[in-house]
């Protein structure tokens, strides 16, 4: 399946759910038939202390005055929008299950994203030939991760794969990726690049207020993974893989580009190969890397 033919499309629509939308999923998934379970803990792995959200089936009031938005349609609330707002199409992403890379159990893991993909489609993407879903990949490995990507694009009809690389325990460069990334070029389906909030940055130590942390956190992590996938060759390897790079905007890469080419020139035989199309800057101008920007921010001019 593909979005083409689209004129308007939302690449990045969000949906809410809560752990117990997922359980008839995940048993099945788990098991391997249907079982009734009374509920399942961890489905929505915590990666840190930040990163949780409040979300209203309907407008609720709150103690300014100002009335807080519903922001959990369900199908007929995203046919309406797509319907009225001028949009043709949208590729629906998770709100939750930011974390899964750090699922130790690999069988839970693939579990968890089977089931998120198999409610995605049932719920929505089946109902109506403008939405489309971005299949949620098992990052333990590259073989789980492929196998997931193959299932959730020839027999669910997902569009994209998405890497949440939040917390996630290995670059965009490690080696157990490769298959990953040989069956998304085989398949011909670009990789989502979607980063969160991630312990490792310090965020923890550092911050008080989750707006000091979500003013932050999607840019940094994807600065930390692009840096990563442009020094280490994966796209010389992998001629024709693909990578969008989502939820941390683009005016950060002015500065990546100022940093990394000065780096690479100063190349020693310990630091980085040499890579096909020389600066890694090349790779970003290269029409394969695809970059989050909204029209309204203010850098976009720039």
């Amino acid at each position: 399946m593909s979005v083409s033919g689209y004129n308007v499309i939302d690449f990045d629509g969000h949906i809410f759910m809560n752990e117990s939308d997922l359980v008839p999923y995940f048993a099945k998934a788990y098991y391997g038939r249907p079982v009734e379970l009374e509920g399942v803990s961890g489905l929505f792995a915590r990666g840190d202390t930040w990163h949780w959200r409040v979300t209203a089936r309907k407008p609720f009031a709150v103690p300014e005055g100002k009335n807080g938005p519903a922001e959990d349609p369900d199908v007929s609330g995203w046919i309406d929008y797509l319907d009225h707002s001028g949009v043709d199409a949208t590729v629906l992403y998770p709100s939750r299950l930011f974390h899964l890379s750090t699922v130790h159990d690999v069988d839970f893991a693939v579990a968890i994203a089977q089931a998120y993909n198999n409610f995605l489609f049932e719920k929505f993407t089946k109902h109506d030939p403008r939405i489309f879903g971005a299949a949620l990949l098992p990052l333990q490995n590259g073989q789980v991760a492929a196998a997931e990507l193959r299932r959730a694009v020839k027999d669910l009809g997902f569009v994209t794969g998405i890497m949440m690389v939040a917390s996630m325990p290995k670059p965009l460069s490690d080696e157990s990726f490769y298959p990953l990334y040989e069956e998304a070029q085989n398949l011909g389906v670009t990789l989502a690049v979607h980063s969160g909030s991630d312990p490792g940055l310090g965020f923890d130590r550092y911050f008080r207020h989750m707006a000091e942390v979500h003013a932050l956190y999607h840019g940094f992590c994807l600065m930390m993974h692009a840096v990563s996938a442009l020094f280490s060759g994966i796209y010389d390897d992998f001629p024709k893989l693909q990578m969008a790079f989502l939820e941390g905007g683009s005016n950060w890469l002015t500065y990546v580009i100022e940093r990394i080419d000065p780096q690479y020139k100063r190349k020693t035989k310990r630091t980085h190969r040499t890579l096909k199309l020389g600066p890694p800057s090349e790779y970003i101008k290269s029409g394969r890397l695809f970059w989050h920007a909204e029209i309204d921010k203010q850098s976009l001019p720039y």
